[in-house]
């Protein structure tokens, strides 16, 4: 399957998804989840909005996230706060990485086992598993 754009909180299922434009958990400015139930997805920028409290937009798969086809970018880059990790995605297992990461000076993304997190990389960063 295709679509422009993906937005919203909720759960897309069945099958491949590629996506030619933003991927937006909660919708755009917004804060949510957007769950993948036996969903791929092989193509889209995650957009990535964040709050003052530390949560911030999630893509949730119940299976496997292979993050290899998809791009990352944030919402809005001023709302990001040095002090805080965000968790963007969880899976039950991640593989690859952003084909392509746009993100403002020393923040980082960090593909984990099972999630992948946001954070402020300065100096040393110890990431636990």
């Amino acid at each position: 399957q295709a679509a422009e754009r993906l937005e919203g909180a909720g759960t897309v299922t069945n099958g491949t998804l590629a996506v030619a434009g933003p991927i937006l958990p909660g919708g755009e400015g917004t804060v949510g989840t957007l769950t993948l139930a036996g969903t791929a997805l092989t193509s889209g920028t995650l957009v990535v909005d964040v709050a003052a409290d530390g949560s911030s937009d999630k893509l949730a798969a119940t299976g496997t996230l292979d993050l290899s086809g998809l791009s990352l970018a944030l919402g809005d880059a001023t709302a990001l706060d040095e002090e805080k990790v965000y968790v963007i995605a969880t899976a039950t297992a991640v593989t690859g990485n952003f084909a392509n990461v746009t993100l403002p000076n020393k923040w980082k993304v960090f593909p984990q086992a099972t999630r992948v997190i946001l954070a402020y990389a300065n100096g040393t960063l110890i990431v636990f598993r």
